[in-house]
């Protein structure tokens, strides 16, 4: 009965939350009056077309336009989308960056921008001699660590799409801040009709169903298979990469340290003792540890015990990876494939780039989500570890400066607010 209760409760909270946001979004569209400027336009033919969503007041941010940059010199045409608007000079500058700019109304977030970025170039006839479409958008921090291999690789893949990660929340779809389309996508009528019938809203699940989840639906429907329509940074990308002990040591040391609210957290050394393989190799250690210290406790079975439960804490656990890649620690086959099970258990859980941040930049991914810290999805901690890989002083800083402007919601929001924030609405 209790469980019943509950699942009533989050339902009559879900339609509530539902229908208010409902009545806010109608009462937006209503109330927004409706801008669709081309600022700029010097739209051309191109093998490689650049489709981007921006939220950009006054100025263009420095790692936007660095990533601009990148796909100029690679021949890219730009078309990109502002739900804000740039001073006049700031708007002529970039024109040799952003070769159509438009500046929207704020209705629709960046599915709103993909839209019409999409009906331009459809308009203009744009699609017809395109080989490569990449759609993107400015919600992560675009570092220069890994930026010209990975916009190649996102580029000169044989792939029909390819996204740079994937999100496993409600259902797998690929993150839409950055998928690589083909030609025969882009042509196909499938695809052209979703954009056709896609429908704003400023509801934010509905934007998830519709856009991310909906726009994954029709991709997979019109690719060639599973294989075909894929995420570059996936399961098979970790495991592949973890294929040494200090490599697999590194990946589970790079983990998030997460947070409780958002149920992101996770404690190393308790998760992965759970394995009964893993935690009979970590009591072994442990005792041996014990023993060098106090060749009694060898003799005293209940007293080593004790002293096994009060010290297989995460500082032990830490110490015990570092020591799997001494030489001469030889760890089995069996601890190490148990080990790599667990770590692609936990990275392939929910939204990939939010949960495995640190882990990614250290494989190669050079973007990061800004709302990592909102989202609660990542602690201080592991946005200070974050920061740290960022190579680039400036672009640390920089990044640094992003992500303080957008604390934990949970610290706040309140009230109603705070309930609206927990279930994904704002």
């Amino acid at each position: 009965m209790p469980r019943v209760r509950t699942l009533s409760k989050n339902l009559a909270v879900k339609l509530y939350l539902d229908t208010h946001f409902t009545v806010r979004s109608l009462s937006e569209t209503y109330r927004t009056k409706s801008k669709l400027v081309v600022v700029n336009e010097n739209s051309h033919p191109s093998e490689l077309i650049v489709v981007m969503a921006l939220y950009e007041k006054g100025l263009l941010r420095k790692d936007v336009e660095r990533f601009l940059s990148a796909l100029k010199k690679k021949g890219a045409m730009v078309i990109a989308a502002n739900t804000s608007s740039l001073v006049r000079e700031e708007a002529e500058r970039i024109s040799q960056l952003i070769d159509v700019y438009i500046e929207r109304d704020n209705l629709g977030r960046d599915f709103g921008s993909y839209k019409d970025c999409f009906n331009y170039l459809y308009k203009e006839n744009l699609h017809q001699q395109c080989q490569r479409l990449i759609m993107c958008n400015d919600s992560v921090y675009y570092c220069t660590d890994g930026l010209d291999e990975f916009i190649d690789e996102m580029v000169s893949t044989k792939k029909n799409v390819l996204g740079a990660t994937e999100n496993h929340d409600i259902e797998r779809h690929l993150g839409s801040f950055f998928i690589s389309l083909s030609s025969a996508i882009i042509n196909n009528k499938k695809f052209i009709q979703y954009w056709s019938d896609y429908k704003k809203t400023n509801i934010r699940p509905k934007i998830i169903k519709t856009g991310e989840l909906g726009l994954s639906k029709v991709l997979k429907s019109i690719s060639l298979g599973d294989d075909d329509c894929v995420a570059l940074y996936n399961a098979q990308y970790i495991d592949k990469w973890a294929s040494d002990t200090p490599r697999l040591v590194e990946l589970i040391r790079s983990m998030r340290d997460g947070d409780d609210f958002s149920g992101s957290a996770v404690s190393l050394n308790k998760r992965f003792c759970q394995n009964v393989v893993i935690d009979s190799y970590f009591r072994k250690y442990m005792k041996g540890i014990l023993i060098l210290k106090n060749k009694d406790y060898y003799h005293n079975e209940e007293y080593y015990q004790d002293e096994i439960e009060t010290g297989a804490h995460f500082l032990s656990f830490m110490q015990w990876l570092d020591y799997l890649k001494m030489p001469g620690s030889e760890p089995t086959k069996e601890l190490l494939n148990a080990l790599k099970s667990v770590c692609i258990e936990l990275l392939t859980q929910g939204s990939q780039i939010h949960l495995n941040g640190l882990i990614f930049k250290k494989l190669g991914l050079p973007i990061i989500k800004l709302d990592l810290l909102y989202r609660c999805a990542y602690s201080m901690y592991d946005i200070i570890r974050i920061t740290e890989s960022i190579t680039d002083p400036q672009e640390a800083e920089e990044f640094k400066k992003m992500i303080a402007a957008r604390l934990a919601g949970k610290n706040f929001h309140f009230g109603f607010k705070k309930l609206a924030f927990k279930h994904g609405y704002i």
